[in-house]
């Protein structure tokens, strides 16, 4: 599998490495040290596999887990290891567009936020204009 990431989909060495520690990970814990009986996976060892690791990381780490994941089992599928379309049962990681605070305010958001400020209170002086430079 390795190869036919480096080869095949041209991943730098780095990814393709990580995509690897993924699927190691999942190889090991559905199969210990016995042998790789990969015509047994089901799509509740997938799934189930995804619920138990993808929360523990951070939402970038959940996504390449979730794409290595998907990846290897298309690959299984094209290698004919596996008669079942089994990418299928991997859930979609979460993608939220606002899911972290903004490292920074435009200005004129920031001036927004002040202007509507209660006028009399310790923070802003009466009439008196925040101005932001």
């Amino acid at each position: 599998y390795r190869q036919f990431l480096l080869v095949e989909r041209a991943l730098s060495l780095e990814t393709a490495n990580g995509w690897v520690r993924f699927i190691d990970n999942f190889l090991s814990e559905l199969f210990g040290a016995n042998a790789l009986k990969l015509s047994e996976l089901c799509a509740t060892d997938v799934t189930a596999f995804i619920q138990r690791h993808a929360h523990r990381n951070s939402p970038s780490r959940a996504r390449r887990l979730v794409t290595s994941m998907r990846s290897f089992l298309r690959y299984l599928r094209r290698q004919g290891l596996i008669n079942v379309d089994l990418d299928r049962a991997v859930p979609k990681a979460a993608r939220r567009s606002l899911s972290s605070l903004p490292k920074h305010l435009p200005t004129a958001a920031v001036q927004r936020v002040l202007d509507t400020t209660r006028q009399g209170t310790a923070f802003r002086k009466p009439g008196r204009r925040v101005c932001l430079s």
